[in-house]
């Protein structure tokens, strides 16, 4: 991005979700005065004309709105992990009472249930909208646990230049929900981002299944809904049991309050992996002085709590917990009057069975043979190296697949006392394979690594690897390296024999004694990207003939007339590959 240009729209992203605010302005000033509201648009450039940017400039153009005054950012971008410096800025914006909207994301086009809910809305803190269709969860827009309301998917806005043009996307959402909630700010200018992220959460009108679920969180945005609701602090009730359970998924925030000292709230959580479940509660939102307050977490049906992981169990506990539905009791028994509290709940993978294997020194050490194994990132920079000792040359192949776009795979392969070779061809998501063909003998090690950022943050979800060991074949026709070792040819199929090329410099010799007549020389299975040559020479060694099967590929069938006597033949080829056989014989042609 040009700094020194001035901060005007060249892709016409803005103009289109800065359209589809003043499009709501408009309908409120006309619907009634109560919807009505002033305001002032901020534009802030982040992305190039392309679109594209980083999270440096994104938290930046963050951080200069929260400066400059604003009171809600909309936020139609993401980025498909977590940053340090993003997580700062949206704990400022909360800090300072400025309430973000943000879009979930289209990757679930191509990605479908690997696709993750992107960053910033991914944020307890942010309201992550995603897009809504035909009453139900649009098909492309990114569905998941932190998804709080949903917007239409498909709207019709301001082009750049002038004009109108139709948009869809999740970024046409986010304005949709964002001008929704600068409605209620003009109405409530004394409520707490809290506040408001609740009220329309409450007001959402419900689409498919009941409740709320990870396509369109607690449903579709209702404005109009919003602004006729007084602010219900424990809208949630009845909860007082694991039967009438509030749903709180890991990684997002829960507003409620007691209503005395008998009150008890209950919320399901759903772990959809293994890990570390977190849960920190606050109620001193409002200067109303500590409270003694207990969480404990529970299994279905269990009458006793899980033991809390160090300390915990207060205020702030963690819990280990496996993939599966939880219950979270939530109490607040030492005050008579009403206390409010708001929870925000944090999840982490727990580390995997190649741990400690962060160094090649402490590398996990697996057995020579094809198998496929798990593994996560649990901490930053996470990097999982394993070694393997191959007892003979082969094929080394390592593929890695993710379940999740907030990792972007790379293989690192190294035999052991040289370089590393470093795969990361694709991108957020995808599989990358590496392949060391005839690898010798010896020590291999197998990095797998998030290329997703430098020194990238713990990701909830985890990747797979499978490795591939193919044992190089062995040439039962050597010593066949010239003629007076050469192997013996039968004519017909059953004559066919197996050869390899074992090195650059290797040749297979044959010796064929003719009866006389027309035949057919038949070399097949010539490995890809290798060019194989035949050649054939009388008892003498006279050049005959010489083919190659270049411009043949996998196969090269010659046919020649030889009068009654001894023959030889040569095969070369231009590389080694002990990966395969190729096949060779004589056939009659008459």
């Amino acid at each position: 991005m040009d700094e020194a240009k001035p901060p005007q729209d060249d892709n016409g992203h803005g103009t289109a979700v800065a359209g589809v605010i003043v499009a709501a302005a408009e309908a409120a000033k006309s619907a009634n005065a109560e919807a009505a509201w002033k305001m002032k648009l901020m534009p802030i450039k982040a992305l190039d004309e392309k679109g594209e940017g980083d999270e440096a400039h994104l938290s930046g153009g963050i951080r200069y709105a929260i400066e400059h005054g604003a009171d809600i950012v909309v936020l139609s971008l993401g980025l498909r992990r977590d940053a340090p410096g993003m997580r700062s800025v949206i704990e400022l914006a909360e800090a300072k009472g400025v309430l973000l909207v943000a879009a979930t994301g289209n990757d679930a086009a191509d990605f479908g249930q690997h696709a993750a809910v992107q960053y910033p809305a991914a944020y307890p803190t942010v309201i992550a909208v995603a897009g809504a269709e035909d009453g139900q969860g649009q098909i492309n827009s990114t569905g998941g646990p932190e998804v709080d309301l949903s917007a239409s998917w498909q709207v019709d806005t301001l082009a750049l230049g002038g004009g109108r043009l139709a948009m869809e996307g999740t970024s046409m959402a986010a304005p949709q929900v964002a001008a929704a909630v600068a409605m209620l700010r003009a109405a409530h200018p004394d409520w707490k981002p809290a506040f408001l992220r609740e009220t329309l959460r409450r007001t959402a009108k419900d689409l498919g299944a009941k409740g709320r679920d990870d396509a369109t969180g607690y449903g579709l945005v209702r404005a109009d809904r919003a602004l006729s609701a007084a602010f219900a602090a424990d809208w949630r009730e009845p909860n007082g049991a694991q039967q009438s359970a509030s749903p709180f998924p890991p990684g997002t925030e829960v507003y409620s309050a007691w209503s005395g000292r008998l009150d008890t709230d209950w919320y399901a959580v759903d772990a959809h992996e293994d890990g570390m479940l977190s849960v920190r509660m606050q109620t001193n939102l409002f200067d109303i002085g500590p409270a003694a307050v207990k969480l404990s977490l529970y299994r279905p049906g269990a009458l006793s709590p899980i033991a809390a992981d160090g300390a915990g169990g207060g205020a702030n506990a963690t819990w280990k917990v496996s993939k599966g539905r939880y219950y979270l009791r939530a109490d607040g028994s030492s005050r008579a009057s009403p206390l409010p509290y708001r929870l925000t709940s944090g999840f982490r993978m727990l580390p995997d069975r190649t741990e400690p294997g962060s160094t090649q020194a402490a590398a996990y050490a697996i057995e020579p043979r094809t198998q496929t194994w798990s593994g996560t990132f649990d901490r930053e920079d996470d990097k999982d190296w394993t070694t393997v000792k191959l007892p003979q040359a082969g094929t080394l192949k390592v593929t890695v697949e993710t379940d999740t776009t907030r990792i972007d795979p790379a293989i690192t392969l190294q035999r052991d006392g040289q370089a590393e070779v470093r795969t990361d061809t694709n991108g957020d998501g995808l599989p990358e394979t590496a392949t060391l063909k005839n690898a010798p003998a010896g020590r291999y090690y197998i990095g797998v690594s998030n290329a997703a950022a430098e020194g990238a943050p713990p990701v909830t979800g985890t990747y797979t690897v499978r490795l591939e060991y193919i044992t190089t074949y062995a040439d039962m026709g050597e010593p066949n390296d010239g003629p007076l070792t050469s192997a013996a040819l039968v004519p017909g199929t059953a004559g066919i024999l197996k050869g390899l090329i074992a090195s650059k410099d290797d040749a297979d010799w044959f010796r064929f004694k003719a009866a006389g007549g027309r035949y057919e020389w038949k070399l097949d299975g010539i490995p890809e990207g290798s060019t194989f040559k035949l050649t054939v020479y009388s008892k003498e060694l006279k050049l005959l003939g010489q083919w190659s099967s270049k411009a043949r590929g996998a196969s090269l069938n010659v046919p020649q007339k030889l009068a009654a006597g001894t023959y030889y033949a040569r095969i070369t080829a231009d590389r080694a590959d002990r990966s395969a056989y190729y096949r060779f014989g004589v056939m009659n042609a008459d």
